[in-house]
């Protein structure tokens, strides 16, 4: 599914005031529903090349979603764990650029613990967010 097949829909986006880097990513799934239809936890980390998503438990039939996301001059690429699709990436430039990817198994979980996920950069990083997002089913 595309922005046109929504009918080009707007998503407004307001960033804090002064001078700082950011890094979004948008994504859109189809059958999101039930009685928890989003539940996520999230992470930092400070001074590593090595990122782990947090864990949680999800319930049957869910879509885990994994996001890192790092500040580092020097990072340019992400490795992710094989099992997992990379659906958008973005890696910024000049000093202190922030670098994030984002990624789904393309397959629902059976219940039980997930994420731990982890996300490698080729650089050291002086901060990194993690987060695991799990989207119900109905």
């Amino acid at each position: 599914m595309t922005a046109t097949d929504l009918a080009a829909p707007q998503v407004p986006v307001t960033w804090a005031g002064g001078t700082a880097k950011y890094t979004l990513s948008l994504a859109t799934y189809e059958g999101v529903g039930g009685e928890h239809p989003v539940e996520a936890v999230t992470a930092t980390d400070l001074g590593v090349s090595e990122h782990r998503t947090p864990t949680m438990t999800a319930a049957g039939r869910s879509l885990v979603l994994s996001y890192w996301s790092d500040k580092s001059t020097a990072t340019t690429a992400w490795t992710l764990p094989p099992n997992l699709l990379l659906r958008g990436g973005t890696t910024g430039s000049g000093a202190g650029r922030v670098s994030a990817a984002l990624s789904d198994a393309a397959a629902v979980t059976a219940s039980g613990g997930v994420g731990g996920q982890l996300g490698v950069t080729d650089a050291t990083s002086s901060r990194g967010f993690t987060a695991t997002v799990v989207l119900g089913t109905p």
